[in-house]
């Protein structure tokens, strides 16, 4: 793959972009290969906007040696969002050198059932009703929610109704 990282980030700099993220992979690499933060190191070299490091950063210490090693001014987070909003105080907390606490499964619970709320707010019930079992799945698995309530038995509901009592029947067995 031809890396052109530090001739794109000059190019933006010059454009007055405010800051570059950059995902330590290339688009060939797909999700195959662990992110490498050579690149991201030798873009921020070249320009004097911060430069965010992304990719595979899971939790605190996997963002303090992204950091450590690609010399960002900090991290995004990607996948490792989806189900798990609580990524960011965790590393925030890391980076901090402070104690985390992560929120309990009535707490976790409670987020996801208004997300799921908002998505059949935002998208209808009909197509909510499909966006709903990634964003569940997601939710459940990172969690540990998923030995309340299978994730493959929520993708089978077929209403919003049965849907909302999955989720009321996963509160019943965590109180």
């Amino acid at each position: 793959a031809k890396m052109n990282a530090v001739a794109l980030a000059r190019e933006f700099e010059k454009c007055g972009v405010q800051a570059i993220t950059i995902h330590g992979r290339t688009r060939d690499c797909s999700y195959k290969t662990p992110a490498e933060y050579d690149t991201v190191k030798k873009v921020k070299e070249s320009v004097k906007i911060p430069v965010l490091v992304n990719g595979d950063i899971t939790d605190g210490k996997v963002a303090t040696l992204a950091i450590r090693e690609s010399g960002a001014d900090g991290v995004m987070i990607g996948r490792e969002a989806c189900g798990n909003p609580w990524v960011f105080s965790m590393i925030r907390a890391h980076l901090d050198g402070v104690k985390y606490s992560p929120p309990d499964l009535v707490a976790i619970l409670d987020v996801l059932e208004g997300y799921v709320e908002s998505i059949y707010t935002l998208y209808g019930s009909s197509r909510g009703l499909l966006i709903a079992r990634k964003h569940v799945k997601w939710f459940l698995q990172k969690s540990g929610l998923n030995h309340y309530g299978d994730p493959r038995e929520f993708n089978k509901l077929r209403d919003v109704l049965a849907q909302k009592n999955f989720l009321t029947e996963i509160r019943k067995k965590i109180v």
